[in-house]
């Protein structure tokens, strides 16, 4: 699905959890999906899918969408309302966003992920 929304695209900018050397992406073509020609812009984004998960690299955390799912529960669309102030629009950086979940969080996201893959 990637591979097809990014070659209909005008622009396309792509996130990494980590970049990889040409010359390692020219030994396995076949692990690429998205074409570098196609690829305007490409930042390195650890975590970036954080707290969603990144098969192998870290776990999703259910926690943290209780945390989101209660506060709709308990308070409809100001619940919503709060959390993208928190999550979404309150962080100037990534790594405000990333500061908001202890490194411990992470390091068990990674420990979790590394168990099951």
């Amino acid at each position: 699905m990637d591979a097809d929304i990014a070659l209909a695209a005008a622009t396309v900018l792509v996130t990494a959890e980590e970049i990889v050397p040409e010359a390692e992406i020219r030994r396995h073509p076949d692990r690429t999906v998205i074409p570098g020609f196609v690829v305007d812009a490409l930042a390195h984004v650890p975590y970036g899918a954080y707290p969603h998960e990144c098969y192998g690299l870290y776990d999703s955390e259910p926690d943290h969408f209780s945390e989101y799912v209660a506060g709709i529960r308990d308070a409809g669309s100001e619940g919503v309302a709060r959390y993208l102030d928190r999550y979404v629009y309150g962080p100037a950086s990534h790594a405000d966003y990333l500061a908001l979940f202890p490194e411990a969080r992470r390091a068990e996201a990674v420990r979790r992920a590394r168990e099951l893959a």
